[in-house]
């Protein structure tokens, strides 16, 4: 994860956070007899309700991603993915997740750990009665540093 972050102060404590992302997500499947390994990049843009108190830090709130390349790749054999909402697509673009964060302050530094929660299904829309109940979602579980410039004056 690499991006910028604005973060605007309604108090001491309390202020509002986004910015824009670039996230590179994935999962790994290996047993025996099959491996595969998926890769998305999104560029997601966060907003979320921010607490500070004596360097400690807490946010929560929703973000909104778009997936704007990936590949598959099975038994060595690679292929890009495509996205939207047909039939013919593998994944669905855009990205919904509700996002927890908590960690530490120490000067222009902030250590988090995060929790990302799924709502959206990646399934493309035309395609989900294919697969009755299925949903597939991006859940993260995380830590990030942050590097702090200054704020603008």
């Amino acid at each position: 994860m690499v991006g910028a972050v604005l973060e605007f102060d309604f108090s001491e404590n309390l202020g509002l956070g986004t910015g824009l992302q670039f996230h590179g997500k994935g999962a790994k499947y290996e047993d025996d007899f099959f491996e595969s390994k998926t890769k998305i990049n999104y560029i997601q843009v966060p907003i979320q309700l921010q607490f500070r108190s004596g360097g400690f830090f807490a946010a929560a709130g929703p973000y909104v991603a778009y997936a704007f390349g990936g590949t598959y790749e099975e038994d060595g054999d690679k292929e890009d993915l495509e996205f939207g909402s047909s039939i013919d697509d593998d994944f669905s673009a855009l990205d919904f997740v509700v996002n927890l964060e908590a960690g530490y302050e120490f000067g222009s530094l902030r250590a988090t750990a995060l929790l990302g929660l799924g709502l959206a299904n990646g399934i493309p829309a035309d395609a989900q009665d294919l697969f009755e109940d299925a949903k597939v979602t991006n859940s993260v579980i995380g830590v990030a540093l942050t590097y702090f410039f200054g704020g603008l004056e």
